[in-house]
Parts: structure tokens; C-alpha cells; sequence
């Protein structure tokens, strides 16, 4: 189905999500362009079926809250005689303050009413650090250095909508230092912030000036090899987030462990996975979340750890949200179904089963051990000593 697209962006930054209006303007994508100030108005199934939350900056609390309140007066922005050239595409009359935890639960609403939120950068840390969505864990390497680089990253799940046109795993990626997404093994995860958190991301390298101080490694695209994987903000508090998990479930929002579905991770090699730019440390990103798609209700929140779009430079990655806007309906495509039941509950059904069934065929022959006459044993030989008796009996060939 043709989707009807919403656009959210903050007041607080603009220059960043740009890229993808220039992307969908070029191409001829319609989309309805407005804050997230008006999330908290809800009511937004009824009016859209995907929204794009491109990146903004910061951490998931700051674009929550959006530009502070700080004074009376509010701070418009709008078209006036002195001001003819502004709000061309967008107005308001105070641009202070973000979506709050209201317009969060709206978003959340949304989803599980059956849209489709696409999220990028900074905005895919959003549900999880809020508790919104589990199994998605946002880490913070203290020591991980990667400014606007591209790095290798692999499709995992060739038969997921977004992976759709791609014929070779492999794929170059654009990434700037975060956010560093992870999920356990088979796609599940604990939710929530992990890592080491540090004050100075960029701690121990950041400040060395030398140029070519740290050699960089440099790979050719190629194939990848196969390597043993190894393991920044402001922190929503934990009685925010106990209070918006808690508004969600009052407005009918599930938020359950239902597992997210990895598309794209990031080379499970540290040592091939730069392609251009500068990385140290590159074993905290080993393996770690490009892209993603978590059910969530009825509908899908896809959270791009990559910039798809950035500087019309990375149209390699452009499809990847096409994809996700294009089958915005239909993401559970190839996905593998689950029973939904705990791994020990089916464990311990299958025993039931198996101890339940009749045997095939009759029991054989119980098993008989003869005796054997040992003989008269020779002075000082003892019952108890194997190799002895062994000797004695077979001679020393037993060896």
C-alpha cells in the first residue's frame, strides 16, 4: 500500500535530517513536514502511516524535552516584516520545548495501532532508553573513535523487505560515533543502556594531535572474514522511565520481550572493517547493530544505527529507508516465526511427548554378564588391582 508519510523534526537541530527531505523532495516523495512539538496532539494513525524521525543530536533525554524553557518569553519562529525569508516550511510561535513524555507516548501509540516509525542516529535511541522497546541495548564505548567514516557493515537478513535489491551481503556504510547499538544473540537482547559509560568518548585518543600518530588499517571492499566478536549521554532517570513505560500501559501500549529482527551488522572483523576515515578501537563496534526492525503491537519501529542519508554522498544506503517506507506493511516478510512460548516450556513439552510415546519395538534381551572362573590366584594377588589382574589372565599382551 502507498503510504501516507509523516515528517517529524526538532527545533532544536535541522541541518542534519535535511538530507532526507533532500532525498524524498528529489524524488518526488510527498510527506507532511511538522515539530515534534505536535506529537502530543496524537491522533496520528488516523493521518499517517509511516513517520521518519531522522537524527537530531543528542541524548535521547534532550530530544525529549527539546530546546529548554528558559525565561517568559516565548522564542517564535515565524514569518513577519522583518523576518519575510523565515518559516517557509514551518512555523511556531514557541519553538522551546520538545514532544515531552506525552508526545513520546503518542509516537509509541502509533506504533502499536499498526504504523511504521523509521528512526536514525540519535532519534533510534529514543524507545530504547525510555523502555519502550526491549531487547535493544545502547552502549557506550569510552574508548571508540569513528568520525564520520565508512566502515563495512554486512545484510544478516537477506529475506528481510529492507534488505530487498541488494545482492551482495556486504555493503559500505556511513557512521559517526554513535549510537552503538546491540541486541543478544538471535536477535534478543536485555534493553536499556550497556557498556562502559565515560565522560570523554573520545578518551585516550581524542586528544593525541600527531598526525598519523595511531596507524590506521585501511581495507580493501571485499569479502569479510569471520572473527570472534568481542564487547554518550544523558540517561533518561529511572523514575522517567518507569513513569513513561507506565503512561504507555495505561494507553493500551504493550511492551513486551518480543524479539527485534537484526537486518544489518557492522563487520565481525575490527581489524577489515574500515574502509575510509579514522577508527580506533574498532573491537567496541564489532558485530554491533546497523539496522533493525522491532515489532512493537501491531506496527514496526525500524532504528537505523547508520545514516542512510548524509551530504547526498551515501546513496549506496539510500534503498535501505526507501525499503523501510516502500514495505512499511509488510516488514514480517521472511521473518522467521516464533511459537512465543519459553525455550523451557517447549523443552519440557517435548520431553512429555517423548516419555508419552509407546516404544517402536519390543525390548531386546536384558543385558547378562557371565562369570568367569579366574582360577586359583597367586599369593599377594589382589581382587582390587586391574592391571594385575589382567596380567595374570591375558598375559602381557592385555597392554
Amino acid at each position: 500500500d502507498i503510504p501516507r508519510i509523516g515528517y517529524i523534526h526538532s527545533w532544536t537541530r535541522t541541518q542534519d535530517e535535511g538530507w532526507w527531505r533532500a532525498a524524498l523532495d528529489t524524488f518526488g516523495v510527498p510527506y507532511t513536514y511538522f515539530a515534534d512539538q505536535k506529537l502530543r496532539e496524537g491522533n496520528l494513525r488516523s493521518k499517517y502511516d509511516v513517520l521518519i524521525f531522522p537524527h537530531v543530536g543528542g541524548s535521547a533525554v534532550s530530544q525529549v524535552n527539546g530546546m529548554p524553557k528558559t525565561g517568559n518569553s516565548p522564542l517564535p519562529y515565524k514569518k513577519t516584516a522583518d523576518t519575510p525569508n523565515l518559516a517557509y516550511v514551518e512555523s511556531s510561535d514557541d519553538i522551546r520545548g520538545g514532544m515531552g513524555v506525552e508526545g513520546l507516548v503518542e509516537l509509541a501509540r502509533f506504533v502499536q495501532e499498526g504504523g511504521t516509525l523509521v528512526t536514525e542516529g540519535s532519534t533510534a535511541t529514543i524507545f530504547p532508553e525510555y523502555g519502550i522497546t526491549t531487547g535493544v541495548t545502547v552502549e557506550e564505548p569510552a574508548q571508540l573513535f569513528v568520525r564520520g567514516s565508512i566502515l563495512r557493515a554486512r545484510i544478516t537478513d537477506m529475506k528481510s523487505p529492507i534488505g530487498y535489491g541488494y545482492e551482495s551481503a556486504d555493503l559500505p556504510v556511513y557512521f559517526n560515533q554513535a549510537p552503538v547499538l546491540n541486541v543478544a544473540a538471535g536477535g534478543f537482547g536485555g534493553g536499556g543502556r550497556g557498556g562502559a559509560p565515560g565522560t570523554n568518548p573520545n578518551a585516550g585518543f581524542g586528544q593525541n594531535v600527531t598526525p598519523n600518530a595511531v596507524p590506521l588499517r585501511i581495507q580493501p571492499f571485499e569479502a569479510d572474514t569471520d572473527a570472534a566478536p568481542s564487547g554518550r549521554g544523558e540517561r533518561p532517570p529511572a523514575d522517567e522511565v518507569a513513569e513513561t513505560r507506565q503512561l504507555a500501559q495505561q494507553s493500551g501500549i504493550t511492551i513486551d520481550a518480543t524479539r527485534p529482527r537484526v537486518v544489518m551488522r557492522f563487520s565481525a572483523n575490527a581489524n577489515d572493517m574500515l574502509l575510509s576515515g579514522t577508527l580506533a578501537n574498532g573491537q567496541h563496534l564489532v558485530s554491533r547493530v546497523a539496522a533493525l526492525d522491532h515489532p512493537l503491537g501491531k506496527g514496526h519501529v525500524v532504528m537505523f544505527a547508520i545514516r542512510p542519508f548524509w551530504r547526498w554522498q551515501t546513496q549506496g544506503t539510500y534503498t535501505l529507508g526507501f525499503n523501510a517506507i516502500m514495505n512499511w506493511n509488510d516488514l514480517d516478510a521472511g521473518r522467521q516465526q516464533r511459537s512465543g512460548r519459553a525455550f523451557r516450556d517447549v523443552v519440557n513439552d517435548t520431553l512429555r511427548r517423548g516419555l508419552a510415546r509407546p516404544p517402536a519395538s519390543p525390548p531386546g534381551q536384558p543385558f547378562k554378564v557371565r562369570v568367569r572362573d579366574l582360577g586359583r590366584l597367586r599369593p599377594g594377588l589382589r581382587m582390587d588391582n586391574i592391571a594385575a589382574l589382567l596380567e595374570e589372565i591375558e598375559g602381557p599382551l592385555h597392554r
